[in-house]
């Protein structure tokens, strides 16, 4: 573990990749993303120097009626309206997806691209956004007449209640050439800069020559548990579904 202020010039001055900034992160550290109608709450389940696991549950807004940001209360009552919950396990060290379990389900899931999604966006390179290059509110300036917008910050939410005054670091990466739908894309991941050393990022965006898609952070923090303590044990791997 590093001493904050050092993981903080680290963030700012260098380029770096979110499996280095595993390195600060906490066990029950979560995000909670809206993308189409669906809701998805992934947190750490459990990190070590060689394992990473997520665990992620997913709702469609249709099923998710009252939960009033009350997340682990809502797990703690078995995630009522969830279509999805499953775990994601990480090697650190082989930087690959070791396995896939499905709670709903109760078996273990083939590992595809969707998944390894993941692990790509773990090991891909983020280089700073500069503050001239930063996105901002309102129509450009004409003439050359010098820019005074503002710069655009997205809410940063912390157990339901937004923060004042963002301190938003934006770090860019070009996805690469892998015939998946995220080829060539720019991706720009908005980061709280007064949690340094918080894993997830508040805020995604994801451009392509023809359209800029959001991934929204609606809520975030800390100490967030599980309500299966244990996964399956390794005779129960065979059958995959």
């Amino acid at each position: 573990m590093f001493p904050i202020l050092l993981i903080l010039f680290y963030i700012i001055f260098s380029s770096f990749s979110l499996k280095e900034k595993i390195d600060q992160a906490q066990i029950g550290d979560f995000i909670v993303s809206q993308q189409s109608k669906n809701y998805y709450i992934l947190f750490i389940r459990h990190l070590d120097a060689s394992i990473l696991q997520l665990e992620e549950i997913s709702i469609p807004e249709a099923k998710l009626k009252s939960i009033k940001n009350q997340w682990q209360d809502w797990i703690k009552q078995g995630a009522p309206g969830h279509t999805a919950w499953v775990v994601y396990t990480i090697d650190l060290k082989k930087n690959e997806m070791k396995e896939c379990y499905s709670f709903n389900r109760k078996g273990w899931l083939s590992i595809n691209q969707q998944e390894a999604f993941l692990i790509a966006l773990f090991s891909l390179p983020l280089e700073p956004v500069a503050s001239s290059q930063r996105r901002r509110i309102g129509p450009p300036p004409i003439n050359g007449e010098i820019d005074r917008r503002a710069m655009w910050n997205p809410p940063v939410i912390i157990n339901g209640k937004k923060g004042s005054q963002p301190n938003i670091k934006v770090f860019t990466t070009n996805w690469p050439d892998d015939d998946s739908p995220l080829a060539h894309c720019k991706l720009e991941l908005y980061f709280d800069g007064k949690r340094p050393d918080f894993l997830f990022p508040c805020w995604i965006e994801i451009s392509t020559p023809h359209y800029t898609q959001n991934v929204r952070i609606i809520d975030s923090g800390t100490g967030m548990h599980s309500l299966h303590r244990f996964l399956p044990t390794q005779i129960d791997k065979e059958r995959k579904l």
